[in-house]
C-alpha cells in the first residue's frame, strides 16, 4: 500500500486565510493513477484555468462534480510518496506525458 502526500496551496494567503494544506492518501495504486490524476489536474489548473472534475459521468447514480478553482486559489504544490522503510515523502516527478519518474 502507498501513501501519497498532496500538497495544496492558497494562491492568495491574504485572501483565502490560510497557508498551504497537506492531505495524506493510502491507497493501492498499481500504475499511479491517483498521483498522475492530482499532477494533472496542477498541471492544467495551476496556470490559471477553472474546470470541474466529473466522477463516473456514465452511472447517473454515482456521478459526482467537483470544481477546482484555478484562477482563483486552488493549486497543487507538490506531489510526494512516503518511503515505506523512512516514513520520510519522496517528492514525485513526472515526465511529459505525466507518468511518474522512477529512479
Amino acid at each position: 500500500m502507498k501513501k501519497v502526500t498532496v500538497t495544496k496551496a492558497a494562491a492568495t494567503k491574504l485572501l483565502a486565510g490560510s497557508g498551504t494544506k497537506k492531505l495524506i492518501i493510502e491507497c493501492r495504486d498499481s500504475e499511479n493513477s491517483i498521483a498522475r490524476l492530482i499532477n494533472y489536474m496542477g498541471e492544467i489548473g495551476n496556470g490559471g484555468h477553472s474546470f470541474g472534475i466529473i466522477v463516473d459521468p456514465d452511472m447517473k447514480e454515482y456521478t459526482k462534480n467537483f470544481g477546482w478553482d484555478g484562477d482563483g486559489s486552488d493549486s497543487i504544490i507538490s506531489i510526494s510518496e512516503i518511503n515505506e522503510e523512512t516514513g520520510k515523502p519522496n517528492k514525485l516527478e513526472f515526465d511529459d506525458e505525466g507518468n511518474v519518474k522512477r529512479g
